[in-house]
């Protein structure tokens, strides 16, 4: 009886506390799902605004720049002087750029154009793409000569290049030339916007992976996805159309992501960059392994049933077990025997067993008492 008492309370525990597990556990995962779902949309676009907002920085910088007098005085004077003058101007102005004061990141290409779209120079080197034809390398150039600054994406060399181009203006109102501000999309611009959404970036240039907030075997497995895998025409798809896609979720570094995939914004149209914003699912679905907290309050019940039982035991059935022997014993002959129990629970039922006994057998209760055997009732 004992056991029986035990085993079903413990059954009844282990099943509730497995049902409640379940039910828990389906309802953080749907929650989890649900949240992905949402985050990936959301870093995906806020992704978007952040180059935007950069885009339309760079583009007020450079078109500030553009207008100041020395800048202009570039084009005046002696003509082969221009292109010492133009370099002093770049490379002071990138130098301004990396002052703290400016956040303390030096721009990875300045360089002065002619009219014609050719460089007079750039910083760092005044002979380096001098004569270069960047309208060639970029539409928002020839916007910027026809006098409206632009920004674009563009490929230069190992650079993945954010371009604002702003066109310098003569004092009576004509095009000179033009100014030209770039930043790398490199690894820690990818890892500053990743901080900025909460999620993974990764910068990308056609199919080709540029850079990434990811590192070791996940940024691998990122660029392989888009070269070489499933993610490739996807990716073509929304660099031809500029409409976003999801991807859904890819195995990286042997971590599961969701991801999404987006044009880079330019001011020409012409897209050749995109994005991909990951989000962790596995940092995500990890809140499931909350519901585990009910498998351990289950087992917790469980040994505080089984303990109970044991207790039980000693303190309910342990007496039960002495009436049955002792009411066996006067059964066999005994009928001298009564009944000592000391219990709170059952000591009184002994007592009326004993009375019962003493009226079979003929025995008064004074005799009884005397003889100093017997429960007492309640004791």
């Amino acid at each position: 009886m004992r056991f029986k008492i035990t085993a079903g309370s413990l059954v009844a525990v282990v099943l509730l506390g497995l049902a409640c597990f379940g039910v828990v556990r389906l309802q953080l995962r749907a929650g989890a799902e649900a949240d992905i779902e949402a985050e990936g949309p959301r870093v995906r676009e806020l992704v978007r605004t952040i180059r935007r907002a950069a885009a339309l920085d760079l583009v007020r910088i450079a078109t500030t720049r553009a207008a100041t007098s020395g800048l202009v005085e570039v084009f005046s004077g002696v003509q082969d002087s221009r292109r010492n003058r133009a370099y002093d101007e770049a490379d002071r102005f990138a130098q301004e750029l990396a002052s703290p004061a400016n956040g303390g990141r030096r721009a990875d290409l300045v360089a002065i154009l002619d009219d014609t779209g050719r460089v007079l120079a750039r910083d760092l080197d005044r002979n380096a793409l001098v004569d270069a034809d960047f309208r060639e390398r970029s539409p928002a150039v020839a916007a910027a000569l026809a006098g409206t600054a632009g920004y674009d994406i563009v490929r230069q060399q190992t650079l993945l290049l954010e371009l604002a181009v702003a066109p310098i203006r003569s004092r009576e109102g004509g095009v000179l030339g033009a100014l030209v501000v770039g930043f790398d999309l490199g690894n820690g611009t990818a890892k500053d916007t990743a901080e900025r959404t909460g999620g993974g970036v990764s910068y990308l240039f056609g199919t080709r992976q540029h850079s990434t907030s990811l590192e070791g075997s996940a940024a691998t497995d990122l660029r392989t996805y888009f070269e070489q895998g499933a993610g490739k025409t996807a990716l073509q798809r929304v660099i031809a159309s500029g409409d976003p896609a999801v991807l859904g979720e890819v195995s990286l570094g042997g971590r599961a992501y969701h991801v999404t995939v987006g044009a880079l914004p330019v001011d020409s149209g012409q897209r050749t960059a995109a994005f991909a914003a990951l989000v962790d699912r596995d940092a995500k679905l990890a809140r499931v392994g909350a519901a585990n907290m009910v498998l351990l309050f289950t087992a917790l019940a469980a040994i505080a049933v089984l303990i109970y039982g044991i207790v039980l035991g000693g303190v309910l059935l342990r007496p039960i077990e002495q009436m049955e022997e002792g009411i066996l014993q006067v059964i066999n002959g005994r009928t001298d025997l009564r009944l000592d129990i000391k219990s709170a629970e059952l000591g009184g039922l002994a007592y009326r067993v004993n009375q019962l006994l003493n009226m079979m057998t003929g025995v008064s209760e004074e005799a009884e008492d005397e003889g100093g055997s017997g429960g007492e009732p309640g004791g």
